[in-house]
């Protein structure tokens, strides 16, 4: 049978940020060459088009999330889309921008609305679903959603022809919590934001610097690593930890704050790292993970969500479980006690992530799946 011809494709996100959102597009369009893409940022339209509806929404998500905003369980932005206003409008305005055109199919990313049209092949990729927080032992279930939006989200799953996730955790959550059939769900995993360094350097790992990459610091596990680096101090006092992405009230000796940075200024302190360590405690997905290993840095991750997808234990990194400080000690006390292994570990990581974790392999397992589906 002859493949079908692709010539517009609809790609439907909530905003430009995170930057996978514009990662997933570039590759899509070098996977599909010929087709036109009419790209629909959602909260552009919605800034732009519909302000009272912001401020409605606005409104909406302080009644329902209040309490959860203030105590700072939720972030304001967070709350405002994950109200049933929004799924309901942005869905409205989605629809409205695709009738009466001529697409070969829909794509979204991230699961917060359903862009679904009648007759129209649909796919998605999502990084997380809600009900999986359930599975994280940190969890706090008083940020649990109403059970109207988890159907409204559960009806995402179910609109689609294909479901495309970052991992084998997010997609046994689909099939399971959200009884999606298996042959709907395909882990296509994820990839980085930042060049890959391919030219090994050996001496980096004799410089003992330990680095941590993030936005939430508590989310993130930063408060563990700070105890665990103590620990580290007694054995490695030369040890260093430099923190990018936020700056938490840190003074310690040899500790570096580096705070919010441009993404084009990542790739140096990747470069001049020699361990990565993010001891999170909830994580569907983190792209720093796979960013690390791009630039060959052996990891201590936490054993939780998509972790133990790319991490082999004691093959390219140590996988600890949630906070427990001793445990990311004793991984980096490990890893700083030998040079040599950090770099075996990093090459082993690299290969990994050169053959499955880059944005160009995720979308061509995409476009197979979906030419099949068509």
């Amino acid at each position: 049978m002859a493949e079908k011809k692709i010539t517009r494709i609809a790609y439907i996100r909530p905003a430009l940020w995170p930057p996978a959102n514009e990662s997933v597009l570039r590759s899509l369009q070098k996977q599909f060459p010929e087709a036109e893409f009419d790209v629909i940022t959602v909260m552009e339209i919605l800034k732009k088009q519909y302000p009272a509806f912001v401020v409605f929404n606005t409104a909406s998500a302080l009644l329902n999330y209040g309490r959860n905003i203030f105590t700072r369980r939720m972030k304001l932005r967070g709350a405002f889309q994950r109200t049933n206003h929004f799924f309901d409008y942005a869905g409205q305005v989605i629809r409205e921008h695709l009738q009466g055109k001529n697409y070969s199919f829909s794509f979204q990313i991230q699961s917060i609305f359903n862009a679904s049209l009648p007759g129209l092949p649909h796919y998605v990729y999502t990084d997380h679903t809600h009900l999986s927080n359930l599975l994280y032992p940190t969890f706090d279930r008083r940020k649990l959603l109403p059970e109207s939006w988890i159907k409204k989200e559960k009806n995402i799953y179910q609109d689609a022809r294909l479901v495309f996730t970052r991992s084998s955790h997010v997609t046994d959550s689909v099939i399971n919590q959200y009884n999606i059939p298996p042959e709907k769900v395909a882990c296509v995993y994820y990839g980085a934001n930042v060049p890959s360094h391919t030219a090994p350097n050996p001496a980096k790992y004799v410089d003992k610097n330990i680095l941590f990459v993030g936005i939430n610091w508590l989310r993130k596990g930063g408060p563990d690593l700070v105890r665990a680096f103590e620990m580290v101090q007694k054995k490695h006092p030369d040890a260093k930890l430099t923190i990018v992405g936020t700056s938490p009230n840190v003074t310690m000796e040899n500790v570096k704050v580096v705070g919010r940075i441009p993404m084009n200024e990542m790739e140096k302190y990747y470069e001049q790292a020699s361990i990565f360590c993010l001891p999170t405690t909830l994580e569907p997905s983190a792209v720093v993970f796979i960013e690390a290993q791009s630039h060959r840095l052996p990891l201590v991750v936490t054993n939780i969500g998509a972790a133990p997808d790319f991490t082999v234990n004691g093959e390219n990194g140590y996988l600890v479980e949630v906070n427990h400080p001793d445990q990311i000690a004793n991984a980096l006390i490990r890893l700083l006690d030998d040079p040599k292994l950090c770099e075996q570990m990093g090459r082993i990581g690299y290969q990994r992530t050169v053959e499955r974790y880059n944005w160009d392999s995720v979308t061509a397992r995409m476009k197979e799946r979906i030419i099949a589906s068509l």
